[in-house]
């Protein structure tokens, strides 16, 4: 592992094999870019970073790329009509950020080695008002050659149960065969639903699994559940995928989601992304999902790159 500068904001460096993962751990614990270098020294992009002047501060939240990481609740939180504020369990009524408080927040680097980064989130008042639970959140990332894990850790210190919906955003680089059109991606999923949202946190029903090239406009905003497994891919037309695993492939809860973002015209950005949460948007005033008193709750995703 190297420390590195761009902008005067200090980045971790890993290189394993031919792959380079670029990470910002100090804010938002983000995976910033993951790239290969083929056999005839090309490279190819996995994970893109597309904005290279900005990767800190707030703008991080507006640049398409890397990994996000998602907590206590994805997505918009409503009670009833009104977004941005959630209702507790107790009854109180609290603001709730967008996507929550670890997107940009500050985290701690409590271990580091050549291949493995464990972060931990500090959370600043803001999110201490909005989330008022006695707690510890952990990220980690183990970087491999073909292959990266992340894991978040969520321990639950107190004695009431605490709802969440963490989940992971990656952006994938899509396609990975420049000039070649999003028709030639599909993902393959062994979902029951496809679901969208209203806007006013509610979701609707679409019969249209059979949609599922990154080209096709059913894949925006797309809300898939009812798992039967922890595996998805990201496979090409001609060769070639993403293997992702959630959970090392358990048996999923009933309220894992997986969420399909980007934009589906050709030239319309390069990227796509895929998205595993624990629990569908608005699950903060309807809980789907808590971790339980004194004990620990997780989210793993492994990425692997199959074939090029």
């Amino acid at each position: 592992m190297e420390i590195i500068k761009r902008n005067n904001i200090s980045l971790y460096k890993f290189e394993v094999g031919n792959s380079t993962f670029i990470v910002n751990p100090f804010e938002g614990a983000r995976l910033l870019s993951w790239d290969i270098k083929n056999a005839d020294s090309t490279v190819r992009s996995v994970i893109p970073w597309t904005n290279p002047e900005i990767c800190g501060g707030r703008a991080m939240g507006d640049v398409f790329g890397g990994n996000p990481v998602i907590f206590p609740f994805p997505s918009t939180s409503f009670v009833g009509k009104t977004p941005d504020i959630w209702r507790t369990p107790r009854g109180d009524v609290r603001v709730m950020r967008r996507h929550g408080y670890a997107w940009v927040g500050k985290f701690d680097v409590v271990y580091s080695s050549d291949t493995v980064l464990k972060m931990k989130f500090v959370p600043e008042p803001e999110c201490l008002e909005a989330y008022p639970y006695d707690y510890n959140f952990h990220v980690r990332y183990e970087f491999a050659e073909t292959s990266f894990t992340s894991e978040m850790v969520l321990e639950n210190k107190g004695d009431v149960p605490m709802p969440w919906g963490g989940g992971f955003h990656p952006y994938f680089t899509i396609p990975w065969v420049k000039g070649e059109p999003k028709r030639k991606y599909r993902l393959i999923t062994d979902a029951a639903h496809s679901t969208y949202n209203v806007g006013d946190g509610t979701r609707y029903e679409l019969k249209n699994l059979d949609k599922m090239s990154f080209g096709d406009g059913e894949m925006v905003g797309r809300i898939l559940c009812g798992l039967k497994t922890g595996k998805l891919k990201i496979a090409r037309e001609g060769g070639g995928s993403i293997d992702i695993t959630i959970n090392d492939n358990r048996k999923p809860d009933p309220s894992l989601v997986v969420v399909s973002w980007g934009k589906a015209r050709d030239g319309d950005g390069d990227f796509f992304a895929v998205e595993p949460w624990l629990a569908p948007p608005n699950c903060a005033t309807k809980p789907q999902h808590f971790a339980a008193p004194k004990s620990e709750d997780k989210l793993k995703m492994r990425v692997e790159v199959c074939g090029r």
